[in-house]
């Protein structure tokens, strides 16, 4: 038979695979397909692994699952010589990987942000990032060296061990706000905090390496390194945004030229600063960022929703990568750098951080909160228990352990910054749900209820009137429509179990009723003052936003200038953040008066 030939000739080539590479080795012709391999079976584990978890709703981030794969495939590394095989890509300079991923991850969350909250949160979001950064490396880098008591550690060593420790990359739970669709300026801090906060990090890695390297040995030094890679950073990334802004506005509608270019863009800035001008790459990537994201009004609708999911894309697969590869270093490392006592620290160190964090927050609260859109104690609670550790402080740990010179604080930060973000991820994230529910922000809003209420009662409406015509349909007349009815039922997403016969105050016309329990007539019940104010706020909000849609639509039909379409834009982004929800025609008088 056919198959058993086909199965005899598998079993003559896997033979001779594992016979060729018995010792181990690596063959130069066989390297590229293996490292493929991994990579791509990665990013299919991570697609089952997250298809999976929104399927069966697990609360628990995929990143999680990913770290938990690797640490499964280092496993099996260590056991398999062949398996060693695929997971060659692991012995690669962690710089190839902070080369491959970090401009990816910082230019996706300055490109999809939004430039005009950005902005306005700016101070907020430099406090936090670089004196907050500071406070909090200080503070967990001086009280894990005591509570290590390592002998052959430095102030230094200390001090960058609390730095690698403070960079966040809260995306759960900026999902998760925005998707309740509260507190917009909250999620823009936490992604600005995010950014900025790795390229401090960054720069003060680079700055205490010279320390203990003994390259820098005064103060003046310091502030001279920070400020050649602060200043040439931004520098750097203003340039190379006016450019990019500029050949936006001449292929604004090219979808396959604005994919490469802005890939390209990303990339080339974070090699020209890091490798070139010995500037902070970060930094630049991140300024390049937000100047594209201002300039997003340039392109047709169609380009920016392409490019958005396109980003969206390639900062997944550097997530699932970085996570992937970091779960397998880490367990092939685990046995020759951690006993059982650093596994009991790693607790120790997850409040440590925490505590550090909060006391970043209140030693900044006094001016955070009177500066931008200021900081309530609800919303600096959340930033607080917020602060998720992401994919930097894997590659800088990294970086640290293959440093010859700082062993004994690599050993150590494997094992704790590992047990760090597992533990943001498993406890923080996870628990963020219950913690918006408590503070009152995941309620919905009157205005929202009345909005999917007549929503709802217009697709009930138009499926009953589906079923009457289709019910007199020749065709049809011998159809199980008992069936048919109980398929087309349509759940109401506000209402856990919702039925025909539920109770009818949150009534399809937006309002609610009484009945009179002597006449038993229906009495329907005004709207309080401040749910009338929210209907009114939301009226105005959407009123705003088709606004801003037909000024994009005029813009492509050439009725609007990109001056024109930027000024509308900005106008209606200011009014959005009002309480009153109105434009200010007094700032746009001034653009129709003659020059």
């Amino acid at each position: 038979m056919w198959y058993w030939k086909f199965a005899f000739i598998c079993l003559l080539w896997y033979s001779k695979v594992t016979v060729s590479h018995a010792d181990g080795s690596l063959n130069k012709d066989d390297e590229p397909p293996r490292v493929f391999f991994l990579i791509f079976g990665g990013l299919a584990i991570a697609g089952i692994l997250r298809a999976l978890i929104k399927i069966l709703n697990i609360p628990i981030p995929f990143r999680v699952f990913i770290l938990f794969v690797g640490g499964i495939i280092g496993i099996l590394t260590k056991a398999s010589t062949y398996i060693a095989k695929y997971t060659q890509i692991v012995y690669l300079p962690p710089r190839y990987m902070l080369m491959s991923c970090l401009p990816l991850l910082m230019f996706k969350s300055a490109f999809c942000i939004d430039a005009h909250t950005f902005m306005r949160s700016w101070g907020q979001i430099f406090f936090l990032a670089v004196p907050g950064i500071l406070i909090n490396a200080f503070f967990t880098g001086m009280i894990m060296m005591v509570l290590l008591n390592h002998d052959d550690w430095t102030y230094a060593m200390g001090l960058m061990f609390g730095t690698i420790c403070s960079p966040i990359y809260p995306i759960e739970v900026v999902s998760l706000l925005k998707e309740i669709g509260q507190a917009k300026h909250l999620s823009i801090l936490l992604e600005g905090e995010g950014m900025i906060g790795d390229g401090s990090v960054m720069i003060m890695f680079e700055i205490l390496l010279g320390v203990i390297e003994e390259d820098i040995t005064t103060w003046y030094h310091v502030v001279m390194v920070f400020s050649r890679f602060a200043l040439g950073g931004i520098a750097l990334g203003l340039v190379l945004g006016k450019l990019m802004g500029w050949i936006m506005a001449v292929m604004y509608s090219d979808v396959v030229n604005m994919l490469i270019f802005t890939m390209v863009a990303a990339y080339l800035t974070y090699y020209i600063g890091t490798e070139m001008l010995s500037v902070s790459g970060v930094i630049a990537v991140v300024v390049l960022g937000i100047m594209i994201s201002m300039e997003k009004t340039s392109l047709s609708i169609d380009t920016e929703i392409f490019l958005m999911h396109f980003w969206d894309m390639l900062a997944y697969m550097a997530n699932t990568m970085v996570f992937l590869l970091a779960g397998i270093i880490i367990t092939k490392k685990l046995s020759q750098s951690a006993g059982i006592q650093d596994y009991a620290l790693v607790l120790i160190t997850y409040v440590v951080a925490g505590v550090g964090r909060l006391l970043e927050y209140i030693l900044l609260a006094p001016i955070v909160s009177r500066i931008g859109y200021g900081l309530t104690f609800r919303n600096m609670t959340i930033a607080v228990w917020g602060g998720i550790r992401g994919p930097v402080p894997f590659c800088l740990t990294l970086s640290v352990f293959h440093h010859s010179g700082l062993s004994p604080l690599g050993r150590e930060l494997l094992v704790h910054i590992a047990g760090l973000v597992t533990l943001t991820l498993l406890i923080n994230a996870t628990t963020m749900p219950l913690l918006l529910r408590l503070l009152g922000l995941s309620e919905l809003s009157m205005a929202r209820k009345v909005n999917m209420n007549n929503c709802m009662r217009h697709l009930e409406n138009r499926r009953d009137r589906t079923i009457s015509m289709l019910k007199m349909d020749r065709f049809l007349a011998d159809a199980n429509w008992p069936l048919v009815n109980t398929a087309t039922i349509l759940k109401h997403p506000y209402k856990i179990n919702y039925s025909d016969s539920d109770e009818e105050e949150e009534n399809y016309l937006g309002f609610r009723v009484t009945t009179c329990p002597d006449c038993q007539k229906e009495i329907p019940n005004e709207p309080t003052n401040k749910e009338m104010v929210e209907m009114i706020r939301e009226a105005r909000m959407r009123i705003l936003k088709a606004k801003k849609i037909s000024y994009a639509r005029q813009y492509e039909n050439g009725m609007l200038s990109k001056e024109g379409i930027r000024v509308l834009t900005q106008a209606i982004e200011t009014a959005m953040d009002t309480p009153e929800a109105l434009i200010e025609l007094e700032g746009l008088h001034r653009y129709f008066k003659r020059q």
